[in-house]
């Protein structure tokens, strides 16, 4: 028998959403398998694609007819590490016990065949608990392998059915470990009746890939943002900050305004443009539905400014990511920015206040406001750069067994 004592531990990842052939949507989940893979631990990742239909019988002979895979597959995820997914076909008019039902009994499956096919894993990973945490529930009972949750959404119970509630709760109080990305969202974890000892580990923001920008990369007051559509982001609010600044300036053509984002697998940006026409600031604004990582790097060391106008951001990916390059940033005090947010690394402001955004950009355009970008970049490094996030996830994986790490 193996002696895990002369091995990498063994991690499978099971996320709620990973980057795939349709959408990109989760690339951080992969890009942090992909750095614990290359640094001390064997990590391959495990996701099930979740098949709505009006009809589970026709869909599966549809599939078998073309010749769709019904086992694992490693053609539908993103690879590095290596992902398999399996398909689970759910009947839109089934109900909520009975698509659970259906799904874990898919996992199960699924997971059988990855152990007999490759490895059991020592802990399975849970990136969202929201489904991926039904199902690892199970498999614990099961198999008895351990698993631990790092919860990413916003965090409130109250959005979800009393019947997904339950199994929220159930899923992350048998969790060997549970992790938050942010104290706001451990915070809120606790208000919501989760009682239990929640670590906080800040997600990787990797150095290597976010490079300090040079001094002078555009001759213009370059202001940008990543957002989406939806009610959480209050574009809004962002769109009425850049008027209130445009209207205050007499050189308002020096300003550039970027805008990234859009719901997942839409290319439309109306609903930014209907904000920016009926404002005035269209000519100042461009708007990109997605960005690639290199591009968002280029786009992050170009900026002058990164906003944030959150109503509720569990960490803030984008966020930390400008900050890496140097970028000065202004976010809402909308949680998990305050970890990394304060008087020496950039700008806090209330929810909603965009005369208080405008001025800072103000403060900031004539040099009144300025931030040391060595810091700034210095500052993430420390909280949540490669070293600080291997530390940080060697404590998480560590339970009652020593591995070589």
């Amino acid at each position: 028998m193996e002696n895990s004592n002369t091995r990498h531990q063994r991690i499978l990842i099971l996320p709620s959403w990973y980057p795939n052939r349709d959408h990109q949507i989760g690339s951080f989940f992969q890009e942090q398998a992909q750095f614990l893979d290359q640094n001390g631990f064997e990590v391959k990742v495990l996701m099930g694609q979740q098949l709505h239909t009006k009809n589970s019988l026709y869909h599966r002979i549809k599939r078998w007819l073309r010749r769709k895979p019904k086992g694992l597959s490693k053609a539908y995820l993103n690879q590095n590490p290596e992902a398999f997914s399996f398909p689970i076909i759910l009947q839109n008019n089934w109900s909520e016990e009975r698509q659970y039902r259906v799904a874990n009994n898919c996992y199960l499956n699924a997971y059988s065949a990855f152990c007999k096919k490759h490895w059991t894993p020592d802990i399975i990973h849970v990136q969202g608990t929201f489904r991926a945490g039904f199902s690892a529930e199970k498999i614990c009972e099961a198999y008895a392998v351990p698993y631990v949750i790092m919860e990413h959404s916003p965090f409130k119970l109250s959005a979800f059915s009393p019947f997904k509630k339950e199994k929220i709760k159930s899923a992350l109080m048998n969790a060997t470990k549970v992790g938050a990305v942010s104290q706001y969202q451990k915070k809120r974890m606790k208000e919501d009746g989760i009682d239990r000892e929640i670590d906080v580990i800040w997600n990787l923001m990797d150095e290597e890939r976010f490079r300090l920008k040079d001094t002078s990369q555009s001759s213009k007051f370059v202001i940008s943002t990543v957002t989406t559509p939806n009610k959480v982001k209050d574009v809004l609010t962002f769109f009425r900050a850049i008027a209130a600044f445009a209207n205050s300036l007499k050189d308002r053509d020096q300003v550039e305004v970027v805008v990234v984002g859009n719901n997942v697998g839409s290319t439309d940006t109306s609903y930014y443009e209907k904000h920016a026409g009926e404002l005035n600031i269209l000519d100042l604004c461009t708007f990109n539905s997605y960005m690639d990582r290199k591009a968002i790097e280029i786009l992050m060391k170009r900026s002058t400014v990164f906003i944030s106008t959150s109503l509720d951001e569990p960490y803030g990916v984008a966020i930390r990511e400008a900050m890496l390059c140097g970028t000065t940033v202004i976010s809402t005090r909308s949680g998990g920015p305050e970890d990394s947010i304060n008087e020496e690394t950039g700008v806090l402001v209330d929810i909603g206040d965009y005369k208080d955004i405008a001025k800072h950009l103000k403060l900031i355009k004539n040099e009144t406001l300025r931030f040391d970008k060595t810091y700034i970049r210095n500052y993430i490094i420390k909280q949540a750069g490669q070293n600080a996030f291997l530390q940080a996830m060697k404590k998480f994986y560590s339970l009652s067994t020593d591995y070589v790490n």
